[in-house]
């Protein structure tokens, strides 16, 4: 009896600790997609100014071996602001890119490899591609980013950790901000320094709507925090609307029910480690 009450409480430790291990192992790999002009991040440059642009893949762990199963990673562009140079495109081995339009503008190259093979191994640092780009951009500055970016685990189901670091071309550093209102009161453009904030305007109107705030994509899942956020290139923030009168102010926050489970788990767990003992002894007393 006193071999199966340790055993229970083996197993209830097993089952605590096991995620934590589990996570810890999924976490093992590390990756950054690099992307640079002239070796920096950051260039000042002239209308018609040419760069070439290298995009290295870094794997920034400290683990054993560097197996390759599939990467992805999109560039996005201003395509009024930057034009890739036709037949500049030059790629590492097994590196396929296409440069499309995006349905929101902008273009964007996509670079992707995938192992036929099930694996290929890799140097912990390579070069997956470059190509040079034309400054057409009069004014302000405009970043090329790293989207979508991505290194697969060998059975495809998700992904490393992974990290980017974009570029950023300067012409002035005076950039121009758009106001896209989809429908609402017309905002006027504003003129704000590199690095600076911006300047909240006042809420748009629109019949049958409300404001709902601005966002730093077309999509309007990225929201714009004017207090902390900062302008890095000329840009356009858009209006999000929901239909019909503004909700009412929200009670206290509520938590999701994930979060209820994990709760409830860790206090059935720290009961049964705290009890078992008290119960054991009390068992063997008999």
């Amino acid at each position: 009896m006193k071999r199966f009450w340790t055993g229970l409480l083996a197993l209830c430790l097993l089952f605590i600790v096991l995620p934590t291990h589990a996570a810890a192992a999924e976490e093992s790999r590390k990756y950054t997609f690099d992307l640079t002009a002239n070796g920096v991040h950051e260039v000042q440059v002239k209308p018609g100014d040419v760069l070439t642009v290298t995009l290295m893949l870094r794997r920034t762990d400290s683990a054993d071996g560097n197996e390759m199963y599939a990467m992805q990673d999109e560039l996005g562009y201003d395509d009024t602001f930057f034009e890739v140079v036709p037949g500049s495109i030059l790629l590492s081995d097994g590196i396929t890119t296409e440069d499309l339009a995006l349905p929101a503008g902008g273009r964007a190259l996509y670079f992707n490899h995938l192992s036929l093979a099930g694996g290929e191994e890799w140097p912990r640092e390579r070069m997956i591609g470059s190509f040079q780009l034309r400054v057409l951009g009069e004014q302000g500055a405009a970043q090329v980013k790293n989207q979508n970016y991505l290194v697969s685990r060998k059975d495809g189901n998700g992904s490393y950790t992974s990290a980017a670091q974009d570029l950023t071309v300067v012409v002035t550093t005076d950039c121009i901000v758009h106001f896209e209102t989809n429908g609402g009161s017309q905002i006027d453009s504003q003129s704000v320094l590199y690095g600076e904030k911006i300047t909240k305007p006042q809420d748009p109107v629109r019949e049958g709507y409300w404001f709902t705030g601005w966002y730093r994509d077309v999509n309007r899942t990225e929201p714009w925090d004017f207090e902390k956020d900062v302008v890095q290139g000329n840009m356009t923030l858009y209006a999000g609307w929901d239909e019909g009168e503004p909700p009412a102010a929200h009670g206290p926050a509520t938590w999701d029910s994930w979060q209820w489970s994990v709760l409830v788990t860790g206090a059935v767990a720290l009961l049964l480690f705290v009890s078992l003992p008290v119960l054991r002894r009390r068992w063997e007393k008999r």
